[in-house]
């Protein structure tokens, strides 16, 4: 028989065993509210950064359109992205087909007059911006400072951990190439990227109307001579 010892030792046991059922529910319940609220925080974070760059691109698209000015609208623009994208640095290289195979640096951020010297002209191929124009695509490099290699050397020295670049190309016409380089953070996003890509992509398109524009006036130049010297032959 039982001793009444016995007898409470089987009732605390029981008390335990229903209660830590419970018990675990609540916690597991806890643990899926905290889980349920950092995803909705970071997805609001996610809407509202959707939100202010959308609102940029339209502004960026309004004044490359509106403007006549077209390097001074891409100074600005790459400026703003790299502020936007929380890049210290950022590389225009433009194209001259008085030059072929080289880049010639139109704009940057972050560079000292030295170091903006020492890379104002490139051959294609050299450095990462030379290989962005040799292959006419995007190239991005993530956690630099743990590299090696010649080809980010350059990047590296100035503490660049994250590289992204994308060549300005507008009916199979490149004019140039757009960089930005964090020493922050060790890689972009895919919002990052699809954002740099945008802009891109706007500012080949408003170097290609410029282009078109500039040989419309020129064609109106030659006929005008043309009909002038006629008349007066």
């Amino acid at each position: 028989m039982a001793s009444n010892f016995d007898k409470q030792k089987v009732t605390l046991a029981d008390v335990e065993q229903n209660s830590s059922g419970p018990l675990a529910a609540r916690q597991s319940s806890e643990q899926e509210f905290v889980k349920t609220a950092e995803e909705l925080e970071r997805k609001t974070k996610e809407l509202i950064e959707a939100n202010q760059r959308l609102l940029l691109l339209n502004q960026l698209s309004n004044s490359m359109i509106l403007g006549d000015k077209p390097q001074e609208q891409l100074n600005a623009a790459f400026e703003a992205v790299a502020e936007e994208l929380g890049a210290k640095y950022y590389f225009n290289y433009r194209t001259d087909e008085n030059a072929p195979d080289t880049l010639f640096l139109e704009s940057s951020r972050g560079l000292g007059p030295n170091e903006s010297q020492a890379i104002r002209r490139i051959k294609f191929g050299q450095y990462l911006c030379g290989q962005v124009a040799q292959s006419r695509r995007p190239l991005i490099v993530e956690n630099i400072h743990l590299l090696a290699d010649a080809a980010t050397a350059g990047v590296r020295a100035m503490g660049i951990k994250a590289y992204a670049g994308l060549p300005l190309v507008a009916h199979g016409h490149l004019f140039g190439t757009i960089a930005v380089g964090s020493t922050q953070q060790t890689r972009f996003t895919t919002s990052d990227i699809d954002f740099l890509k945008t802009v891109a992509d706007q500012s080949a398109a408003m170097l290609d109307r410029s282009r078109l524009f500039e040989s419309l006036r020129e064609d109106e130049a030659n006929l005008a001579d043309f009909f002038e010297n006629a008349t007066m032959g």
